[in-house]
């Protein structure tokens, strides 16, 4: 059981890794590839979203470097490895 937990883990966190990558490049939302970032945002935005209201991105500027995605991939990564 903890071995499949485990690759859910990492599965999930390839996923992140993903859209964090995607978030890089500009994607046209009408194009195949942007409706797999919509499904990616889909997926990880459920858990981004409240780990933003606690840290909110940090402003540089007229940019902004959301810490959401590293902090749960460290997140991930520390569960990932207790089991």
């Amino acid at each position: 059981m903890l071995s499949i937990l485990a690759r859910l883990i990492n599965l999930y966190t390839l996923i992140v890794v993903a859209r964090i990558l995607f978030t890089w490049i500009p994607v046209n939302p009408w194009t195949p590839l942007g409706k797999v970032v919509h499904v990616l945002a889909s997926i990880t935005d459920p858990i981004l979203n409240p780990i933003r209201r606690l840290i909110p991105p940090i402003r540089s500027g007229a940019m902004a470097i959301d810490l959401s995605p590293l902090i749960l991939v460290l997140a991930l990564s520390f569960i990932g490895s207790r089991l």
